[in-house]
Parts: structure tokens; sequence; C-alpha cells
């Protein structure tokens, strides 16, 4: 198996999470996914107002 010589940086979960929401602000599943990156970085404040903005945006969004 060949190996490759370009290293891939690490992506930063939560910018690339806002970056699909730019894109698209209604994605409850991105949504979601920078809601739980907040609690697992203790920044519970703003996971809270992810949780708050995903479920005005979708009540039957079960997970949240």
């Amino acid at each position: 198996m060949k190996e490759s010589s370009h290293y891939i940086m690490p992506i930063n979960r939560i910018e690339a999470l806002q970056q699909i929401l730019a894109q698209n602000p209604a994605n409850p599943l991105a949504r979601y996914g920078l809601a739980m990156e907040h609690v697992k970085s203790g920044e519970y404040e703003a996971a809270v107002d992810e949780f708050r903005t995903l479920i005005d945006g979708d009540p039957g969004y079960t997970y949240a």
C-alpha cells in the first residue's frame, strides 16, 4: 500500500459546522452537531443557544 506524503491537518469541527450552517442555516444535523461540540468544549451557553435555535426551527427534531 502506497503511503501518502501529504499531511492532512485536522479540521476544527466547530468551524466546519459553522461553515455548513452559513450555507444552510436550517440544517438540523449540522445545528445539532454544533450544539454537541459546544457541550464537549464546555461552552454550555453556546450549546443551549444552538439547541434553542434547532428546536425553534424544527420542534419535532427528536435528538434536541
